[in-house]
């Protein structure tokens, strides 16, 4: 029957290719007919990959069967070896109700992890507090439930209306809740109609169904009836649910009516990516890589996150995660980067750094800030260790805000050094007759951005001071008077007219003169005179 055919079909998508095939009411067919339809469950099972599973005839009126079909569940289940499952405990709701005089009651099935009678846990997505008050398996109370076991579990602490089926119970903070989901998606090849980009569709995941929007990275739609083997996508929910990498879903169009596929959750707390093929290869790279290749995988996308929280992204255990602890750096406390990142963001300031100082040489660096900027997608603590980390090195200066190549020193450019080298010569000729600034380029045709690098490239190596604020003296002039003066001034105050009788300054240059050698900390000024500092 349709009905059948799609619940094969929901079998296949769900990964479960194991089972027994059982048929009932044996007793009420003849031979002849059940040996059609014999053939016809076997040729339907091979189209879904299951024709290997083994095949009763049972009859519950005469008993014919029965005791066999018990026998070999019994030996079915002793082969089953266990799966690894992660440890945090995690049970999806699937009916909640109410007992007079025992309060909440909730049943599912525990995906992962285990729990015991008298723990607290948490209720996602509210976030709510309750404690295990009672468990039952299969009408029998136990002291606990472990992955694998349905169970009936009486909480505390909460109302049996604050609880609904999609709710998940959970031990910890291992698991989160999302609303957006990195997926692999295994179309139906019998599919009506085809699946159009962001096209609205209903997700049923462990016990949740919600709506939301698909969307796809390197097409606009799967046309029907096309047979693609698997696709790459990203489900944006409506509502916030709680799943795990490995997490198996089902894809249905709301109306019409129809299966469009199933696959399994990549990555469960998923960002939003670029249209293109390297969206495709980073979300493969998810899909198959070692715990290793996750790992870097899922840091290449936060940056810097705690162990708890790789753990999480990854569906890896503290084992795993701990594996590689040789290939993580630890940035601060319990956050950790990649170590391939660490070292690509400190090559890529080094490469920042050394280009302005190319563009720039009179400069006295690149300043921080700008690297910040233009590295907006690392965090500043993350900035700050590589800055840190380069400078220990010694391939990087940090000097005040300013960056620069280690033993990399602001010079002249090149192209302009033996023009510049003649303004300064300028400059230092002028001795104490201190000109205007623009004056000293005339006839050079020298850039203004070259001249501007320059007047800094002075000031910074401390080879001329800020006269006014249009006038540089030279520092060789500076000093020179200050050498003078320490020479012939018989005390330790003087006043202005000594400083004018000694250099033969006028006051359009005295005064600035004498406030420079204040602000240098050479002198300071007492009422109308002046006294030695230094």
């Amino acid at each position: 029957m349709p009905q059948t055919r799609e619940h094969l079909e929901i079998l296949s998508l769900l990964g479960i290719d194991d089972g027994m095939i059982v048929f009932t009411k044996r007793d009420q067919v003849d031979e002849e007919l059940f040996e059609l339809v014999l053939e016809d469950v076997k040729e339907q099972l091979t189209e879904f990959g299951l024709s290997d599973m083994s095949m009763f005839e049972v009859d519950s009126v005469s008993g014919r069967g029965i005791d066999e079909l018990r026998e070999s569940v019994k030996d079915w289940l002793k082969e089953k070896e266990e799966t690894p499952s992660i440890p945090s405990f995690r049970l999806p709701i699937d009916q909640v109700f109410t007992v007079k005089g025992q309060g909440a009651i909730v049943r599912g099935t525990v995906y992962d992890g285990q729990v015991t009678e008298g723990d607290e846990v948490k209720v996602l997505p509210s976030g709510k507090r309750v404690r295990i008050r009672q468990i039952q398996r299969h009408n029998e109370q136990k002291e606990s439930a472990k992955r694998g076991q349905r169970a009936a579990i009486n909480l505390g602490g909460v109302s049996y209306e604050e609880l609904k089926r999609g709710d998940v119970l959970v031990s910890d903070d291992y698991f989160s809740v999302s609303d957006r989901l990195d997926v692999v998606l295994f179309p139906l090849s019998q599919i009506d109609h085809p699946i159009k980009q962001r096209q609205p569709v209903k997700v049923h995941i462990g016990t949740s169904e919600v709506m939301g929007r698909i969307i796809f990275y390197d097409r606009n739609e799967i046309p029907p009836k096309t047979g693609e083997e698997e696709v790459y996508c990203q489900l944006e929910l409506e509502e916030e649910i709680v799943v795990a990498r490995g997490d198996r879903f089902i894809l249905r169009r709301p109306t019409p009516v129809e299966t469009l596929g199933g696959g399994w959750v990549i990555e469960a707390e998923a960002d939003r990516h670029r249209f293109g093929q390297d969206t495709i290869k980073e979300l493969q790279r998810k899909k198959e890589g070692s715990p290793e290749e996750r790992i870097e995988a899922v840091l290449r996308e936060r940056r810097m996150l705690s162990l708890d929280s790789i753990g999480r992204l990854t569906s890896l255990s503290k084992e795993e995660v701990q594996a590689s602890m040789e290939d993580l750096y630890q940035v601060d406390g319990d956050l950790y980067t990649h170590q391939s990142i660490f070292t690509e963001l400190k090559e890529e300031i080094l490469k920042q750094v050394q280009a302005y100082q190319e563009d720039y040489p009179m400069r006295g660096g690149l300043n921080k800030a700008e690297v910040t900027s233009k590295l907006s997608t690392f965090e500043e603590a993350l900035i700050d260790l590589a800055l840190e980390d380069l400078e220990g090195e010694e391939r990087l200066t940090v000097d005040r805000q300013f960056l620069r190549i280690h033993g990399l020193n602001p010079s002249l450019p090149k192209s302009w050094e033996k023009r510049l080298v003649g303004v300064e010569e300028a400059l230092r000729a002028q001795g104490l007759e201190v000109g205007w600034w623009n004056d000293l380029f005339e006839g050079t045709n020298i850039p203004e951005e070259i001249k501007q690098d320059f007047r800094h490239y002075l000031l910074d190596q401390e080879r001329a001071f800020v006269f006014e604020r249009d006038r540089l003296i030279s520092a060789q002039a500076v000093m020179g008077a200050k050498g003078k003066l320490r020479q012939e001034l018989s005390g330790d105050v003087f006043s202005l007219q000594e400083v004018r009788d000694i250099l033969g300054l006028t006051r359009k240059n005295l005064i600035p003169l004498l406030e420079l050698f204040d602000e240098l900390g050479f002198t300071e000024r007492v009422e109308n005179d002046r006294r030695w500092v230094e």
